[in-house]
């Protein structure tokens, strides 16, 4: 990203909205507000190209950063079929997902509705396992940021 290399490293948008994140019957995000967490193995010049990639990539989404935060990130996955993947950024953010399976389906039709909310080559659906957010806390309009309720 401008010349900083970011190879090996990762980058977690958390999104608060309004409006649903991926209707295409209402695509604005209304009054989305975001934390960006960056890998903590990044340099300062590093994080901050994370940052700016997350923008570059998240676009109306990440428009309202309001707190960006350093935390071991890993992300792991099966092959691209099984949809297995699973996302940690230390103790802010996890999700784990895997392949719809048939017990899944309530009514037999249905179909993907809300579409990837940055470009991507291929997407599947896929069935959320766990998904546990802690940085949305500091999201919230009036919330008090993380580093100065550590004071």
């Amino acid at each position: 990203m401008q010349g900083v290399t970011l190879d090996g490293l990762s980058v977690v948008g958390v999104v608060r909205s309004e409006s649903t994140l991926g209707d295409f019957m209402h695509p604005d995000a209304v009054g989305a507000r975001a934390v960006v967490i960056v890998d903590e193995r990044a340099t300062p010049e590093q994080r901050i190209a994370l940052g700016q990639f997350a923008k570059q990539m998240g676009g109306d989404l990440l428009k309202d950063v309001v707190r960006t935060d350093a935390r071991p990130i890993t992300f792991t996955s099966g092959d691209m079929h099984s949809r297995q993947a699973k996302m940690v950024a230390g103790e802010l953010a996890k999700v784990e997902t895997r392949a719809l399976e048939n017990t899944d389906k309530i009514c037999h039709n249905e179909e993907v509705w809300y579409k990837p909310l940055t470009p991507l080559q291929h997407a599947m659906a896929a069935y959320t396992v766990e998904s546990r957010i802690r940085a949305k806390a500091s999201i919230r309009p009036g919330a008090i940021p993380a580093s100065a309720a550590r004071t």
